[in-house]
């Protein structure tokens, strides 16, 4: 009997071992991997650390870009709740087995998910807050908006990428453009209707609203197909897009509610305060601290359109679509290139899609973007030892980023200030109480091509574009009637009025269709081609060489050569740089336009700048051309000159041209002849060019000066443009006084000799 008792026993306990080595079978063979790299992730993580930006300094070495060190504080919902508290605590409350409520707790970020779990979360959430706030010294609101937004920008990403899906099946071959953007109407007001229905709670972060997002869902197909319907009978294609979209989505935001860490607040706290924030982590649960470099500008709006900004990199519209910017220079390798020792492209995926690099900031424009992939250095990565609350234990292997290249620009400072204070009322007594002077000044090294200023007036502080961007000033520089943003140096395209009869003089005499010294006599009209002409002097000018017709600025006789020198006054524009790009590299500079007239009548308008455009840049540029004798510079801001072109000028033509320009300054009656030019012995040309457009029943005009000193051995070349001049108003009376300020300032920088 003991016999079977013992049998009984032993077959008992060989049956347990059997059963534990089955269980430890099943955990370390079949899931083996897998529980091995769930604990690895709780473990030892992959931080990224990222570069310090280089600077930029101007000529002399005065700083206008550098990075700071800027503390940012997160929060990672994901992280905020202990789930197996969670389910004993919901075990309790309800009278169920806890084995029970862990099984109806889930992953705790399901369709299904208790209620309970989601009111404790948002609970946690809100701890979380207000601890936060109460050691920063900041509002706990202000943190639990910033979620709000997090979570706006998540639902704004999935729009997207449904209207790109949508978009090509609803618009049935019409207007893609169109279509895009009526799907893009529909999600964005979809899309705040869901944020406010969830406020002043959490949309997705304290476990995603589901009743929300299936009613988002269901209005967006009954409107999408709505749309779709209308553009043709049959709508099934899109809806079937649709369906597909949406399951994606749904599993993306699942993911985001749970994985992506959201930024409270950042700024330069004070190191007592991060220290306290540090040491209370163990009861904030899903907060974290960084510090990463922040870009700062400190000489503020100091050549603020020559330097540009720094920003998140979004969606851009390209064509009749979108397209990411951030995945567009992501093809390029670089991002993940520098981090790959340390994980495989896929780990690098799961950190961008958990948000890791949405606080990367790119260079927007000016220099900031021209020079962006030297500026930005390369990240690096550290592997740490974690606790279960991902507070770091050791670091085990660390590979430091590449702090970005520090750029010396050739714009100077003190210059650029000057530049921009010259747009005053004070110079310009002529024009009208209240007129607002807008309009742009670029300076070069008539040699080099050195930039040495270019403004763009009015100007804005990059300080203010950083992120966080406070939306009352972006809306106020956006919509701004001055636009603030534009680089009207660059940018900017205008007629370039009577500073351009110094091209169709150029061309003339180069061809030989005007010998110098020729006169040509000026009535006060010019009757040619079926249609009479006016000069800019009701009696004319009377008989005129080309040096005086530039002195007095005669539109008959730059009338006469538009007419001799038809389609060829074009061929020589283009020769001297108009119509295309300077070269310089700068982000968003303009061609203008230079096209090719349909009737001869078109080019005796084009010898007197109309019909045409330019941009500041361009002209100046063609100043500097006539200033060293016939070489054409090309512009830059940053390095060596490139070699000069040839504009294949001989001096006999050149020389009867920078007379003119000598005598609009010195020659008796000379549009430009100010007392403080003379001193600067400069030389140049005004310009008076008609826009077509009114204000107030008053015509408005560019007023323009583009010029150089000294007129014997030039230093500098500027040009000057003041936009909407009223009528009556002319470039003499208005930008020369402006060029004349800015040349001084020249001088003063740089010294009366070399």
């Amino acid at each position: 009997m003991y016999r079977n008792r013992l049998l009984v026993i032993l077959g008992f306990a060989a049956l347990l071992l059997c059963l534990v080595a089955a269980r430890l079978w099943h955990l370390q063979v079949v899931h083996g991997s897998e529980y091995e790299k769930a604990a690895l992730d709780n473990r030892i993580q992959v931080r990224i650390l990222r570069p310090a930006r280089g600077s930029i300094s101007d000529r002399k070495g005065r700083l206008l870009a550098e990075d700071r060190p800027r503390w940012s504080v997160s929060i990672t919902p994901g992280l905020v709740l202990d789930l197996q508290a969670a389910a004993l605590e919901i075990a309790s409350a309800q009278g169920i087995d806890q084995d029970e409520a862990v099984r109806m707790t889930g992953s705790g970020w399901g369709r299904r998910v208790p209620a309970e779990v989601v009111s404790m979360r948002e609970a946690g959430i809100r701890r979380c807050l207000q601890g936060t706030a109460e050691i920063l010294g900041v509002q706990a609101e202000s943190m639990a908006a910033a979620i709000r937004a997090a979570e706006e920008d998540i639902l704004d990403s999935e729009s997207r990428e449904r209207v790109r899906v949508v978009a090509p099946a609803a618009a049935a071959g019409a207007d893609l453009g169109e279509a895009r953007s009526a799907l893009r109407t529909i999600e964005r007001e979809i899309n705040r209707e869901t944020m406010l229905a969830a406020a002043p709670g959490f949309l997705l972060s304290a476990g995603p609203r589901w009743d929300l997002l299936d009613a988002a869902a269901a209005k967006r197909k009954e409107l999408f197909a709505g749309f779709a319907s209308s553009r043709g009978p049959d709508a099934s294609g899109a809806m079937r897009k649709l369906a597909d979209a949406e399951k994606a989505a749904a599993i993306r935001i699942a993911r985001a509610a749970r994985t992506r860490s959201h930024v409270l607040c950042e700024g330069f706290f004070g190191f007592e305060r991060i220290l306290r924030l540090e040491t209370a982590l163990e009861s904030l649960p899903g907060v974290s601290i960084g510090s990463a470099p922040a870009r700062i500008y400190p000489m503020g709006g100091c050549a603020c359109h020559s330097l540009g900004y720094v920003g998140f990199l979004g969606w851009t519209r390209s064509g009749a679509g979108e397209v990411n910017r951030y995945e567009e220079k992501e093809e390029s390798g670089f991002f993940f290139d520098s981090v790959s020792s340390f994980m495989d492209r896929e780990e690098y995926e799961e950190l961008e899609a958990s948000g890791e690099f949405l606080r990367d900031l790119f260079g927007r424009t000016g220099a900031e973007a021209m020079f962006d992939a030297d500026l930005r250095g390369a990240r690096g990565a550290r592997l740490v030892e974690c606790d279960r609350l991902g507070r770091i234990q050791r670091t085990m292997r660390i590979d430091p980023p590449v702090e970005g290249k520090s750029i010396a620009l050739t714009i100077d400072a003190e210059l650029c200030e000057a530049s921009a204070r010259a747009f005053s009322r004070r110079l310009c007594p002529d024009l009208p109480e209240g007129f607002a002077l807008r309009g742009s000044a670029v300076v070069l090294d008539p040699w080099t091509g050195a930039v040495l200023a270019a403004v763009s007036v009015p100007g804005f502080d990059p300080n203010d574009l950083l992120p966080p961007v406070d939306a009352s000033k972006a809306a106020e520089m956006f919509t701004d009637p001055g636009k603030p943003l534009l680089n009207r140096a660059v940018s900017g395209c205008y007629e370039p009025g009577s500073t351009f009869k110094a091209v169709a003089a150029l061309a003339a005499l180069k061809e030989g269709l005007l010998a110098p010294g020729e006169i040509i006599q000026c009535g006060g009209s010019y009757g040619k081609f079926g249609h009479t002409f006016r000069c800019n002097a009701a009696f004319g000018h009377g008989d005129m060489t080309v040096e005086n017709a530039l002195m007095r600025s005669c539109n008959v006789f730059f009338y006469e050569l538009g007419a001799r020198l038809l389609d060829l006054l074009g061929a020589h524009a283009e020769a001297f740089g108009f119509g295309a790009p300077t070269g310089s590299g700068l982000p968003g500079e303009k061609a203008g336009s230079l096209q090719y007239g349909i009737t001869p009548g078109f080019w005796v308008h084009c010898a007197i700048g109309q019909r045409i455009t330019a941009t500041p840049l361009q002209m100046a540029r063609f100043a500097a051309m006539i200033a060293n004798g016939g070489s054409l510079v090309t512009p830059h801001l940053h390095g060596p000159a490139a070699p000069a072109a040839d504009a294949g000028v001989p001096p006999a033509a050149m020389q009867p041209v920078r007379e003119g320009f000598r005598l609009v300054v010195h020659g008796a009656g000379g549009t430009a002849a100010i007392p403080s030019l003379v001193r600067m012995k400069a030389a140049g040309k005004t310009g008076t060019a008609e826009t077509g457009r009114k204000s107030g029943g008053v015509s408005l005009n560019h007023a323009w000066f583009i010029g150089y000193a000294p007129c014997d051995r030039p230093r500098f070349a500027v040009a000057v443009v003041i936009e909407d001049v009223p009528h009556g108003v002319h470039g003499g009376e208005a930008a020369a006084p402006v060029a004349a300020e800015i040349l001084g300032a020249c001088f003063a920088v740089f010294g009366e000799a070399e």
